[in-house]
């Protein structure tokens, strides 16, 4: 499941549009447009208020210096937005220019008045509601209106449950306010689960996932993000460093995590050049397009030092591992001499169903380009490439450690597996 932060403007346009099909028709939800030029004239309000749509709640940015939230008339935010835009920001900490705002319709409701918080949040049983401090976890199974109500007592939490499950949304948090007897959502923020997409592609229209405050969004980003969305397995990237010499290609969120921090342990941290993962069992074809995006990322600038590439993993539970190797081969082939060139060496260790013959191929394809390449099974430990990689590579230059005594077993034909002896069985 890929989960997903849209912007404020389409959080705000899915509530519109869809919530008083759920039976909230009384709630007021504030119109929003998204904003491109500083032009705010074919604006259907006098007033509204206008702020920076990059994943951060309204006390954050007016908070931030300068402040990027501003409310008032049409042309009084307009001259606010043309002095701002352009221009540096920070932003709890972070230094960053803000690159898309959104206009929201004003409410007579206020934010000093005291706010009424909202949230809907899936958890492995169903739903997690938590409104006013009290929280209520709603069965999966429960799914009649009759129940819902004698449930949550509410009928708007039982029209914000509606709709989060009719849209996929996995989480939706909203500050509410009070027109008289009359419920208006002052701030609404929506994750949603990207992988519903072929399900709610007419529901959602078109959609924009911002990146975090500070961070440019990169095309190599957002074409895994589009890979990502289409498979229920996982592909992930995260560019931190173009330049960087140590490039990885990990299996698992959690294996991900342990490899990223055993490099920054060796103090690679300002030469770790990426973060991600792959995970779920992708398919052939996506692993090989996810390698792809990378690979080109990594031999688009050449490096004298010799760049590394980790390929690692812990011990897989279902994903075929010789399925996925086929991918990620076909990818190094793909980028055979670029890698030579920049000096590459592949460490790899992998465990799980078919996990010899996937390594089997995937060094004799490192043989066969030339490239240096260390092929490790589930007997050496997790992160050991990670030491011998930067102690022995061009790119450590540290001191060299002795060849790990780790061999590759055998792939034996189907039928051919010795019997395994039982527990107690007498021989």
């Amino acid at each position: 499941m890929a989960v997903r932060e849209v912007s404020i403007h389409d959080s705000l346009r899915l509530l519109k549009t869809h919530l008083p099909q759920f039976g909230a028709a009384d709630v007021w939800v504030p119109r929003s447009w998204p904003l491109t030029q500083g032009d705010l004239s074919s604006l259907e309000v006098e007033r509204c208020m206008v702020m920076a749509d990059h994943l951060l709640s309204y006390d954050a940015l007016l908070n931030s210096f300068p402040p990027l939230v501003w409310t008032g008339t049409k042309s009084e935010v307009a001259k606010c937005l043309e002095l701002q835009r352009g221009k540096e920001s920070t932003v709890q900490g972070v230094k960053g220019v803000a690159t898309h705002f959104v206009a929201i319709e004003a409410t007579t409701s206020t934010r000093d008045e005291p706010a009424e918080l909202l949230s809907v949040a899936a958890v492995r049983e169903g739903e997690k509601v938590t409104y006013q401090n009290t929280s209520t976890v709603v069965p999966i199974e429960l799914e009649d209106v009759a129940g819902l109500k004698g449930l949550l007592q509410n009928d708007l939490l039982v029209a914000m449950l509606r709709f989060c499950r009719a849209l996929h949304i996995t989480d939706l948090q909203c500050r509410l306010g009070r027109n008289g007897s009359t419920p208006c959502i002052i701030e609404a923020q929506l994750q949603l689960d990207e992988t519903a997409g072929y399900l709610c592609h007419d529901l959602w229209g078109p959609l924009r996932f911002p990146v975090g405050f500070g961070r440019p969004e990169l095309p190599e980003e957002r074409l895994v993000h589009d890979l990502d969305a289409r498979t229920g397995a996982s592909l992930k990237f995260t560019l931190l460093n173009r330049q960087g010499r140590v490039w990885t290609l990990i299996a698992g969120g959690g294996a991900s995590v342990v490899y990223t921090d055993t490099i920054c342990e060796y103090g690679f941290a300002k030469e770790l050049a990426n973060y991600g993962e792959y995970s779920g069992d992708p398919p052939e074809e996506f692993v090989y397009e996810y390698a792809k995006i990378i690979l080109g990322v990594m031999t688009s600038s050449p490096e004298p030092h010799g760049k590394v590439l980790l390929i690692g993993g812990g011990v897989a539970n279902f994903t075929d591992v010789a399925s996925t190797f086929k991918g990620l081969v076909r990818a190094l082939k793909e980028f055979g001499s670029a890698l030579k060139a920049c000096g590459t060496s592949v460490w790899v260790r992998r465990g799980g169903p078919n996990y010899a013959e996937g390594l089997a191929k995937m060094k004799n394809a490192c043989e066969e380009m030339g490239l240096p390449a260390r092929v490790y099974g589930p007997e050496a430990h997790l992160t050991s490439i990670v030491r011998d990689a930067l102690t022995t590579s061009a790119a450590g230059g540290l001191k060299p450690l002795a060849e790990p005594n780790v061999k590759i077993p055998a792939v034996k034909p189907d039928g051919d597996h010795p019997q395994k002896k039982l527990r107690g069985e007498i021989q």
